[in-house]
């Protein structure tokens, strides 16, 4: 197949949102006007239809229009999605020039999601093939080298007519053929007899120089069905011989003399083996894990897709099954004993193929899929299967905590990322802290998500906006006094009014966008430090949280330094709480940050002490200036008085590690007073204030 692909033009255009009906409408309209309109979904190379009763319904691979048997390099219509761009370009395949517009829509799904698709809009011209002009380049070379004549002459035989001899020149001159060369070219009469063959022929068909028994063994196998009767055609063909498979490419040319009559057929071979073989692995790669050597993202969508395609009617539910902190049982157990366990849940998702019709993969370091007949995740005998394979690895005593997802009843009309993205809903409504939890996907969290969405398509206009509100809640010292502040955030919504964290700041966590707001907080704290020492209030201090995105993302070993350099305040003014599941996750890469930023005179707070995994080791190895203790936790125990007993030791041991202990969370009088007694340096909670805006905060400790 003879595949180039050429750019012409790009414009810029706005991404319309289209309704299904609508869409349909521009399909039924735009069809009369080209050879070829189609709905196509590029991140899965499918064509979608639109069904009787309005939904949209998954074909086949678009790229099956081409001939391939893989999705484009140089896709256009993926192009066209990412750039938000109307994208024209021209393929030449077979003979054949298509020319194509490719249209980005979002298409509004019943739900109210948004589904990124293309418009394809393609015409057809046939191309002249211009023999004319390369039978007399070759001629004109002849005629400079009368060497070439007598050597075909020598190799063909003096049987061929004349007629054939001037189109056998020129194919043996276009295809370079000598004892080197690395196609093999073979060329028929119009009756089908042999007439010429090239060293390489004789080679890649392992047959000694006979014109007749390679011709033979070459009826036999080459595919002549496949080359119909377009000039030019290319296909690939496997070749067994001595219990060895080779792969070869072959491309048939028409043989005419001047006037255009018929002579014969040629054929050009050449050995993709190795080449096939390098695709088949990288190929293989591409679509699988290569830890578990089970399907990875892209390989199980595709395959997902194959399925529902090949099983119209059943119904299938979607299950994904993640492993709660991972990161931790990474510390815990090291890399050689997570692999085990990653591999050895593989095969267990593999045993599931035969009894009951699993497809499986892995899509993430810490997440499985499984594709089931409706109703078989009931049947599978799953918590007791998973906890055995962690039991086994990790010993008895060591939990791992599986959480699973489901989405039933799959819909054909959505896409897979549209798929996942439900069982992923399924898994982060889950709240429990059981060592297996199951959750199942409902409509209204759909619900939810669409509105994450719009927040999300919101957030970059309230930042530039100022929509994001610096809000305080001050740590009262033993003296009963306010010396310090913590700076949280509220989204003043231009249409929903104020927003509690709790509904924007899990959603910017889990999109990466919270680094982001993160900073813009950051910079309104320190330019407050600046306000508060000009007017008279310099010994106040802000602390302001720094999350695990935060460390990823930005380089806040700069980023707080040139804030204090911007906004010329003491560094010291300015606390950075680090939650202890952050330093968890990855331990070395915090602890040299926060060494970094107490050398430049910043005070570092280890936040939410005893909400997570908190250890003696983890205080004993991290050297920060202040302890954060959550009071949440008092809230689950039974025995209160138990609980202060804890505070109490924890209190102590960071007054013997040179630590100040900062208690959040509290709520009542008698917290308050019990803490004092400990000498817990800094009190916040409730009990004093709920976080208030800039201005309520200053009328009240400033007045």
């Amino acid at each position: 197949m003879n595949f180039t692909t050429v750019q012409k033009s790009e414009q810029t255009e706005s991404v319309p949102q289209l309704t299904i009906a609508k869409v349909q409408e521009m399909l039924q309209a735009m069809s009369p006007l080209y050879d070829i309109v189609r709905l196509v979904n590029p991140s899965e190379c499918f064509e979608l239809s639109i069904t009787k009763d309005g939904k949209l319904h998954y074909q086949k691979n678009c790229f099956s229009v081409w001939g391939r048997t893989s999705r484009c390099k140089n896709c256009i219509s993926y192009q066209a999605c990412v750039s938000h761009k109307k994208i024209n370009k021209s393929e030449i395949l077979d003979g054949e020039e298509y020319v194509i517009d490719a249209l980005p829509v979002e298409v509004i799904m019943e739900t109210g999601e948004l589904l990124n698709c293309t418009i394809e809009m393609v015409s057809c011209q046939r191309l002249q093939a211009d023999v004319k002009k390369a039978g007399d380049a070759v001629e004109e070379m002849q005629k400079q080298n009368n060497g070439v004549t007598g050597s075909l002459v020598s190799v063909v035989g003096e049987n061929v007519s004349n007629e054939i001899l001037t189109p056998l020149m020129r194919l043996e001159m276009l295809s370079y053929a000598d004892a080197n060369d690395i196609r093999g070219s073979i060329c028929f009469d119009k009756d089908g007899k042999c007439i010429y063959a090239n060293q390489q022929a004789f080679k890649l068909f392992h047959v000694e120089k006979n014109l007749e028994k390679l011709g033979e063994i070459f009826a036999k196998w080459a595919c002549y069905d496949r080359v119909d009767e377009c000039s030019g055609h290319i296909w690939r063909q496997n070749f067994t011989c001595d219990n060895k498979e080779f792969t070869y490419v072959l491309q048939h040319l028409s043989l005419r003399n001047k006037d255009g009559k018929e002579l014969g057929d040629y054929f050009s071979i050449r050995d993709y083996t190795r080449e096939t073989s390098n695709y088949t692995t990288a190929k293989f790669n591409l679509s699988h894990d290569l830890l578990t050597r089970i399907y990875n993202l892209n390989g199980f969508g595709a395959h997902l897709r194959e399925r529902l395609n090949t099983e119209p009617d059943r119904d299938f539910d979607l299950v994904q099954i993640k492993l709660r902190g991972f990161n931790l049982i990474l510390q815990l157990f090291g890399t050689n004993k997570c692999d085990q366990l990653l591999i050895s849940l593989a095969q267990f998702f593999a045993s599931l193929y035969e009894p009951y019709q699993a497809l499986y993969g892995r899509i993430g370091r810490d997440s499985f899929i499984l594709c089931l007949p409706h109703g078989t995740i009931a049947k599978i005998p799953m918590e007791e299967n998973l906890k055995a394979l962690a039991g086994h690895l990790m010993g008895r005593a060591n939990h791992v905590h599986y959480q699973i997802g489901i989405y039933e009843t799959i819909d054909r009309g959505c896409s897979y990322e549209q798929m996942l993205d439900r069982t992923t809903m399924a898994l982060n409504s889950i709240t429990t802290e059981d060592v297996y939890a199951v959750k199942m996907f409902k409509p209204e969290m759909l619900l939810e998500a669409v509105r994450e969405r719009r927040l999300l398509n919101d957030f970059d206009d309230a930042l530039r906006n100022g929509e994001f509100h610096l809000f305080l809640q001050p740590q009262i010292g033993l003296d009963g006094k306010m010396h310090r502040a913590e700076a949280l955030s509220r989204w003043f919504h231009k249409d929903r009014g104020m927003l509690m964290p709790i509904e924007f700041i899990p959603l910017l966590e889990r999109t990466d966008d919270i680094y982001r707001m993160d900073y813009y907080i950051w910079e309104q704290a320190a330019k407050q430090l600046a306000i508060w020492e000009k007017s008279g209030h310099g010994d106040i201090a802000i602390a302001v949280n720094v999350s695990p995105r935060d460390l990823y993302y930005g380089d806040v070993v700069n980023v707080f330094p040139a804030l204090a350099e911007k906004y010329h305040i003491d560094p010291g003014r300015l606390h950075l709480e680090i939650t202890e599941s952050t330093i968890i996750d990855n331990f070395d890469a915090c602890n040299e940050i926060i060494k970094s930023l107490r050398k430049r005179g910043f005070s570092v707070g280890l936040d939410d002490f005893g909400s997570g995994y908190s250890s003696l080791n983890m205080l004993q190895n991290l050297h920060v200036d202040i302890l954060k203790l959550d009071m949440g936790f008092l809230q689950k125990l039974d025995d209160w008085e138990r609980g202060m007993q804890i505070i109490k030791l924890v209190i102590d041991l960071a007054k013997s590690l040179h630590m100040e202990v900062v208690a959040e969370g509290v709520e009542t009088k008698e917290q308050a007073l019990y803490l004092q007694k400990l000498k817990c340096d800094y009190l916040q909670g409730y009990y004093y204030s709920k976080p208030v805006s800039v201005e309520q905060f200053e009328a009240k400790y400033f007045a």
